[in-house]
């Protein structure tokens, strides 16, 4: 497909954008909230974690904030068998019909053979490993199988029940992760045959039951099956990407029409895309079931109380980006001469900047930009002013965000790929779009009417597919597309786009953009689109 003025000096990939109409379905009175809240990052015999617990005590400060009424907290070695399923039990005998159970879990989830024969569709059951899990009769029992919490659930039909499984049970990394960003501590606990099992017997009725029939419940995962969850730091902490969306849905930003309740519709579209956001594409939560969703009503917090970084030092790091600097002799003369950034450590960097290749590697383990070896300080100040910007833009989708998506896969695409964006969500018949390129240069894109091709013109049908597309070419790394949609189009933001097109502008942007967009409806969605040389083979058309 042929591009237009605009498209041809973007050296990103396309976007396609399908439009969906949120519907917001009649929430009825929420009723008491119960939160069991289990995380775990000291394991005896698997890997140790390091985000599960920051992920636990984060939703339980956004229940207490939003008002539960009872929080048990299970952490560490403290979660074992036993103590959660008394838990549940203590919950299930005190809450009352209607009452809302929120059930999280944050830690190492596995596969193993299905304990009864033609149970599973993949023939595999899920579990979650407990910390003094281990194959030997002595520890499998730390464990709970799927089956065993669809009982659970079924001996609770009462309640209305979010089951939050920030997990993994099976596949691959989305796109690669560069070392250079710490360790990938994903939560995929592989084990291998169970001996001598000293669970209770698999009960038949349990593994018949379907999870999509459970119709009192509301399941999120963490990723779909082909996906791995990977921790990652979230201002300054590891985080797991569904849990720390989720803490923040409770305080308030999944709502959408600020009644101070969270319906169903809602907490699913802020999910989806605060995860997809935040993990850079790499996790899609799925949510069960899917037909006839049990329409939910939680109490929120509409004052933004509750987050765990209130005491810590990660507020006051609100406005910087913990960058490292690895390979100069003397990294202190480059942080002196960079704004808003804190030295970082290992694992806990927003960016690593590795000074001998010229390589920028982002939280999600991504090589983002190749500035050349021996840069200048200057080269990364565009990367913090692009990626301080993408945080700001984060924080104002949050309640009704765009939805993104990069056709035909999230992976890295090479050069001479033909490629879209996928845009869901817009309610409004105006777009303007930009573009943040590898080295934080903006790029105007939309609108743009001298373009021969109308879908440059900043107008689209609301509830229809719109799609744009690009092909891959250099420079290489990570562009981020930037959509905002509107009732009549934003000329104030266009202007200054236009007058800051093909400039390391971000950082003005950044300061500009509540005056920008004062007194403008608006939603806002961004994505990333990460890129590689590959073979060279392929060439680009136009």
């Amino acid at each position: 497909m042929t591009g237009v003025m605009r498209h041809m000096r973007n050296p990103m990939a396309g976007a396609v954008a399908i439009a969906l109409s949120f519907l917001i379905m009649p929430t009825p009175s929420p009723g008491a909230t119960f939160g069991l809240v289990v995380g775990i990052d000291d394991y005896e015999n698997l890997p140790s974690l390091a985000g599960a617990v920051n992920d636990a005590k984060d939703i339980n400060q956004a229940l207490e904030a939003a008002g539960a009424a009872r929080i048990y907290t299970l952490f560490d070695r403290a979660a074992t068998r036993e103590a959660i399923l008394s838990a549940w039990a203590d919950i299930v005998a005190e809450a009352k019909p209607g009452d809302t159970v929120i059930f999280s879990y944050a830690g190492h989830g596995g596969q193993e053979p299905e304990r009864i024969k033609g149970s599973e569709k993949d023939r595999l059951d899920e579990t979650f490993q407990l910390a003094g899990f281990h194959t030997g009769p002595s520890g499998n029992g730390q464990r709970i199988v799927d089956d065993e919490i669809h009982k659970l659930f079924v001996n609770a039909r009462h309640l209305k029940i979010i089951f939050l499984a920030d997990s993994c049970h099976s596949g691959t990394a989305t796109r690669g992760f560069d070392p250079r960003a710490g360790t990938a501590r994903t939560r995929l606990g592989g084990y291998g045959k169970i001996v001598d099992d000293t669970l209770p017997p698999p009960d038949p009725d349990a593994a018949s039951i379907n999870r999509e029939q459970l119709d009192n419940v509301i399941f999120f995962g963490a990723v779909q099956d082909h996906e791995l969850v990977i921790e990652v730091p979230i201002d300054g902490e590891a985080r797991g990407a569904l849990s720390w969306s989720f803490a923040n849905a409770l305080r308030g930003d999944a709502d959408r029409n600020l009644d101070g309740v969270v319906n169903t519709r809602e907490l699913e579209n802020y999910l989806v895309e605060s995860v997809r956001t935040v993990s850079e594409g790499r996790q899609f939560p799925q949510m069960a079931p899917r037909g006839r969703p049990t329409e939910i009503a939680l109490q929120v917090n509409k004052k933004g109380l509750g987050r765990i970084d209130a005491a810590t030092e990660g507020s006051a790091r609100k406005n910087q980006l913990g960058l490292r600097i690895v390979g100069a002799d003397d990294v202190s003369t480059y942080y002196g001469g960079l704004n808003s950034v804190y030295k970082a450590d290992t694992g806990r960097a927003d960016l690593v900047w590795d000074f001998g290749s010229g390589d920028v590697i982002n939280a999600t383990g991504d090589v983002v930009a190749r500035l050349g070896a021996h840069a200048q300080a200057s080269a990364i100040q565009g990367l913090v002013d692009k990626w301080l910007l993408l945080r700001a833009l984060r924080d104002l989708s949050a309640s009704n965000p765009l939805r993104l998506r990069i056709a035909p896969d999230h992976r890295a695409h090479e050069a001479g790929s033909q490629v879209s964006v996928t845009l869901e969500g817009h309610e409004h018949p105006r777009i303007s779009v930009f573009n943040l390129g590898t080295d934080g240069t903006v790029q105007f894109l939309i609108p743009w009417p001298p373009s021969p091709d109308n879908r440059y013109h900043g107008r689209v049908e609301v509830g229809q597919t719109f799609s744009l597309p690009f092909c891959i070419r250099e420079p290489f790394g990570a562009d981020h597309l930037v959509v905002i949609s509107s009732p009549d189009g934003t000329p104030r933001l266009d202007r200054r786009l236009d007058a800051l097109h093909d400039r390391k502008a971000a950082s003005l942007l950044l300061n500009e953009l509540p005056q920008l967009l004062e007194d403008v409806r608006f939603q806002v969605g961004t994505v990333g689109l990460f890129t590689t040389a590959g073979s060279g083979a392929k060439k680009c058309r136009y």
